[in-house]
């Protein structure tokens, strides 16, 4: 958003995308600077307070917010993973033995032939199993990783008085401001929804 002002030193942000293609790109709204600036610390402060005063139970609400499908089936994914590995290695290993046997005259290509094909269907299942279970353990444990580097950032906020452009640009991404549908031309601040998105998690709501 643009900072603007007016003639009675009334600073707010409208919106920039609106001001630089027009309305239908967005429509022209806007929000007192001090609405917002208040906005953002009681935000900040807020959570500075949650992960402070017990940081597990903040990261942990956190984790739930951001991955509750993947955290909740972390342990399973783990078991179910390795019961894929270990299945995987031994159809490595029947698949060594059939080689074996059909090279010596054991079996016959046609029970061979048969008998490669359902080993290499399944191994190629397994495989991609094995591959989508590594990614999401992967996002829960770099998601983890995420939420501890934010902790350790916002209880450095515990206490202060103003917001300053440091601060800023250490704690937020970005912040967006959407008009609440509805409101027509008679909008106050409060009733803008502003989303606040901070480093390394993102919006917290």
């Amino acid at each position: 958003m643009k900072l603007g002002v007016s003639q009675q030193k009334y600073f707010y942000y409208m919106c920039g995308r609106s001001q630089a293609i027009g309305t239908v790109a967005c429509s022209s709204h806007y929000i007192n600077r001090d609405t917002l600036y208040q906005v953002v610390q009681e935000d900040i402060q807020r959570n500075a307070r949650l992960f402070s005063e017990d940081t597990e139970k903040a990261a942990q609400k956190l984790m739930e917010l951001k991955c509750a499908d993947q955290q909740k089936q972390t342990a399973t994914m783990k078991r179910d993973l390795a019961s894929a590995k270990k299945r995987l290695a031994d159809l490595d290993m029947k698949l060594k033995r059939t080689y074996e046997d059909n090279m010596s005259g054991k079996l016959p290509d046609h029970i061979f032939t048969m008998f490669i094909a359902d080993y290499d269907t399944e191994r190629a299942t397994l495989k991609a199993n094995i591959a989508e279970m590594e990614k999401a353990l992967e996002k829960v444990r770099d998601t983890k990783a995420d939420i501890d580097r934010f902790a350790d950032l916002i209880r450095k906020y515990t206490s202060f008085e103003k917001l300053d452009r440091f601060m800023l640009h250490e704690l937020i991404d970005r912040i967006t401001i959407y008009e609440t549908p509805g409101m027509g031309r008679c909008r106050k601040g409060k009733e803008k929804r502003i989303t606040i998105y901070y480093k390394f998690v993102g919006a917290i709501q």
